[in-house]
């Protein structure tokens, strides 16, 4: 493996290891895959935020009793996925605290175990801490061992029901994301042109909500349609998200955050990925251990947008009967 050439040749390059462990998570052996992930916290950025933390770094040890921060990383979308994990430290004994952006605050919030969920500013005690990213390595998780157990997220009844009137419609009402975040390194490879939804949003039977936030949400400006409707004025965090998402029938999304969000939700969610995936898609698979109500939609070859967009309107059909 080429990576494994570049670590012979430079053994201290972080990055050399980092992309290692991304091929052998994909490859599905997290035991490795996850303590190669591990020279991610020797970055600089990294090595300095964990040495200003005042408390001990968890290393696996029994801890029941005590409260340990656990600091999110990356993206919204691997908060959602790693936030899980709180959960099986506090069927341990443990006190999980998580720390993490503001417009996660909300959401977070309902991970059942969680103690506290803290943002910028906020201050709390804690005897140790932890990147999210790290338990499941600590954790021993491996493919099969997921917790998967899905809800693990909820909306607030409140907001929920504002948006049960909001949107009520007869018709099938599926949510629909088709760009990233355009700072991510692989977002020309994971986002699709709105154009191309062209024939799905065409179904008359159909409402789309588009839950795309951002500059690509002016998309909606470039396409004639009256199926889809503009909801990106009101998405101001995720807990409002996942209030509109818990009443949809479906989420149709490229690989970003709201494929974690409707998965951890426990709605039927299907996400749309690249000839060459991240990590955590696996490969050739067509659901994932991650989110049970997901269904997966991958390119044949590169590039190759138009034939996972004919598989779902075929697949559309179907679900719209059921």
């Amino acid at each position: 493996m080429a990576f494994r050439k570049a670590i012979a040749f430079d053994p201290a390059n972080p990055y050399c290891h980092i992309n290692l462990a991304f091929a052998l998570l994909r490859a599905g052996k997290f035991a490795e895959g996850y303590q190669e992930l591990e020279w991610r916290l020797k970055l600089e950025s990294w090595a300095s935020f964990i040495a200003s933390l005042p408390r001990l770094p968890w290393k696996g040890e029994d801890i029941s009793g005590k409260t340990i921060l656990l600091y999110t990383e990356q993206g919204a979308g691997d908060a959602i996925q790693s936030a899980r994990f709180a959960t099986q430290l506090r069927e341990r004994g443990v006190r999980p605290v998580i720390a993490t952006k503001a417009h996660l605050k909300t959401l977070l919030r309902t991970v059942p175990g969680v103690e506290h969920v803290v943002s910028d500013g906020d201050a709390i005690p804690f005897s140790y801490h932890a990147p999210l990213f790290s338990l499941p390595r600590l954790l021993n998780i491996e493919p099969n061992t997921i917790p998967a157990n899905v809800p693990y997220l909820s909306p607030q009844p409140e907001s929920a029901q504002v948006w049960r009137r909001k949107i009520n419609n007869e018709k099938l009402k599926v949510g629909l994301v088709w760009a990233g975040n355009p700072g991510h390194l692989d977002d020309r490879n994971r986002s699709i042109d709105l154009q191309k939804f062209a024939a799905l949003l065409a179904f008359e039977n159909i409402q789309f909500f588009s839950l795309q936030v951002g500059l690509q949400a002016t998309d909606l400006i470039r396409i004639n349609s009256h199926n889809i409707l503009d909801l990106s004025s009101e998405l101001t965090d995720y807990a409002t998200t996942a209030a509109v998402i818990s009443n949809l029938d479906l989420v149709i999304t490229v690989d970003t955050s709201v494929a974690h969000l409707a998965g951890a939700l426990a709605k039927p969610v299907w996400t749309l990925l690249s000839y060459s995936p991240d990590w955590r898609w696996f490969l050739d698979r067509q659901d994932s251990p991650w989110y049970p109500t997901m269904k997966l939609f991958r390119q044949p070859t590169p590039g190759d947008w138009r034939s996972v967009i004919r598989s779902v309107i075929d697949e559309i059909e179907v679900f719209r009967r059921l």
